[in-house]
């Protein structure tokens, strides 16, 4: 190994001065990375590489890389499947994995037009309904014309109806509420109305 040797400290002087030690330093030198030739895979040139723990490649480039990964790529198969249509026996040519086409294009477009038809056709149609008595009043309700709901009280008990479910309802809303607390002063107990926070104290204590 070569060894560089470095004076830490000479005192200079006049003549008779004497010379300190010299101190000497090694430093390692670091060895060589290790190579090793091989042949790329993909265009079978030779190529050094440095020896790695578990490494050891087989292309040489980036180049060789991107083509050796497309010629890994398998096109898809194109499934191509042929049968007949329900309605005209035409031949159906079909690509893909998806569902098996019933009709061709041109009866599938008249199908389409025909159950529009129907429906508009459909809801021209008034239907009626009768409707029986009302639940409150024993009113006959008559016929009803179309497809809505079959109403269940005249308009008159449906008006009533209505106004006491609202009456209820504020009634429950506003309804004061009434709740004991104990005072922590005097330990006597007392109520409070509303729905706030509980108080502490009585009002003679507070």
């Amino acid at each position: 190994m070569n060894l560089e040797t470095s004076e830490s400290s000479i005192v200079a002087g006049f003549l008779g001065d004497k010379v300190s030690k010299t101190e000497v330093v090694e430093t390692p030198i670091e060895p060589k990375p290790e190579t090793m030739t091989s042949n790329c895979m993909h265009c079978d040139n030779e190529f050094t590489f440095v020896i790695r723990k578990g490494t050891k490649p087989k292309l040489c480039s980036d180049e060789c890389k991107v083509a050796n990964r497309n010629l890994k790529k398998k096109p898809r198969e194109k499934i191509v499947r042929k049968h007949k249509c329900k309605t005209c026996d035409n031949d159906i040519v079909q690509t893909g994995q998806g569902g098996t086409r019933l009709y061709c294009g041109t009866c599938r477009e008249e199908r389409r037009k025909e159950s529009y038809k129907a429906y508009k056709q459909r809801n021209k149609v008034i239907v009626e309904r009768e409707q029986g008595k009302c639940q409150m009043c024993d009113t006959p309700l008559g016929v009803m014309k179309g497809r809505g709901r079959v109403r269940k009280h005249c308009p008159e008990c449906y008006r009533k109806k209505r106004n006491q479910k609202s009456r209820e309802y504020e009634k429950r809303k506003y309804e004061p509420i009434t709740r004991k607390y104990l005072c922590e002063n005097c330990n006597q107990t007392f109520t409070q109305t509303g729905k706030g926070k509980l108080r502490k104290y009585c009002g003679a204590c507070s």
